[in-house]
């Protein structure tokens, strides 16, 4: 270890200062094509954002249009199911009515 410490001269220390200075150079300029990555990608999310919020309210009025549309079937639907059964009461009454008016009769 000793010997190699010695074999470091200052020409040597300089041109290795030269070369780490310069990758440091090279990482620097690769550093900025990733921050115009970078820019480019949040510029792009950006407009993703904004296409996506257009889309969500167009959804969210095309499903409420939907909705309104089964709510309103599971009126009318509400609605026959009362009707018939009103009518099969009135029918059973009837029948109930008749039964009863065949029996007094025949006493």
């Amino acid at each position: 270890m000793e010997a190699m410490r010695e074999s470091w001269t200052d020409g040597r220390l300089d041109d290795l200062s030269a070369r780490v200075d310069q990758r440091f150079d090279q990482v620097d300029k690769r550093f900025d094509q990733v921050d115009q990555r970078f820019d480019r990608v949040e510029a792009e999310a950006r407009a993703l954002r904004v296409e996506m919020r257009t889309e969500f309210v167009a959804l969210r009025g095309a499903m409420k249009a939907g909705f309104e549309l089964v709510d309103t079937r599971f009126d009318s639907m509400h609605r026959l199911l009362v009707q018939f059964f009103g009518l099969m009461l009135a029918a059973l009454i009837g029948v109930v009515a008749s039964l009863v008016g065949l029996v007094v009769t025949q006493l």
